[in-house]
């Protein structure tokens, strides 16, 4: 069944194998890796390369974690897995996706960390542990949310392939980890955004001085132009001025007496 770790519900065996584990780690042991894994995450470039590193610590540093992935979700409703260890780990997110239900999204939705530690027994999320157990080798799942900004959200998916396997231990590392990817991701979430601003400020420039020269306009009227050609065609602002850098052309533009009469 589904648990809340704040209830220090789970397997037996596992929670007691998690805390031989964890008293190993101690507060020495934590001392010693957190930071490298900060570390580690902060040094990639950009969203993707973030994520990909995140999983790679996350089966480091939980033995027990046999599958490991991040769900993304925003806005616009698009919930979806951009890194996965496994195609079947995978599987299992988007069998949750298409059930609805699942701890991934409960960990979007509703609770910090979602630990289940009997799928075969699960019932807050009955069909998609039905399915996951027929579909993937998943037999115990754990979720945290990973609070990225205000446009998305996310959760770190761990799935192991034995019951009760995540054991106290196993699930304050994945916690703490969970923070640093939260952390982490949110800065080259931020970093994308500004690169991806510079950018598009850059090819506008450049569009508006080739109209500038082309026509003899100046700057404001050369930014009226690209904003009446992206309203008239329904296209980003950008997209026009890239295609006006890129091949010379304005989209809906037939011919230089279109864009003349706008001086």
């Amino acid at each position: 069944m589904a648990s809340d770790v704040a209830d220090g519900t789970g397997a037996a065996d596992g929670a007691a194998d998690g805390a031989v584990r964890g008293a190993a780690d101690g507060a020495g042991g934590l001392l010693r890796w957190v930071p490298r894994a900060a570390r580690a995450l902060l040094a990639e470039e950009g969203v993707q390369p973030t994520l990909e590193r995140a999983v790679q610590l996350v089966v480091e540093h939980v033995p027990a974690a046999a599958g490991v992935s991040v769900t993304l979700h925003d806005r616009r409703g698009r919930t979806r897995t951009p890194v996965s260890t496994a195609p079947w780990v995978e599987r299992a997110d988007a069998l949750q996706y298409e059930t609805g239900q699942g701890p991934c999204l409960r960990a979007l939705r509703e609770r910090e960390v979602v630990h289940v530690p009997d799928l075969a027994r699960d019932p807050e999320h009955p069909d998609w542990a039905a399915r996951v157990v027929a579909a993937t080798p998943a037999r115990s799942a754990l979720a945290f949310q990973l609070f990225t900004d205000d446009d998305q959200l996310g959760a770190l998916n761990l799935y192991a392939t034995s019951t009760g396997a995540f054991g106290t231990g196993d699930v304050h590392r994945a916690h703490v980890l969970a923070a640093q990817v939260a952390v982490a991701l949110s800065s080259a979430q931020r970093e994308e955004q500004l690169r991806e601003g510079m950018g598009t400020r850059t090819v506008i420039g450049q569009a508006q001085g080739i109209l500038m020269e082309r026509y003899g306009l100046d700057g404001q009227q050369a930014f009226r132009l690209l904003s009446r050609v992206s309203q008239d065609t329904n296209t980003r602002l950008h997209d026009v001025a890239r295609e006006l850098v890129s091949t010379g052309r304005t989209p809906g533009a037939q011919d230089g007496t279109e864009l003349r009469r706008e001086r």
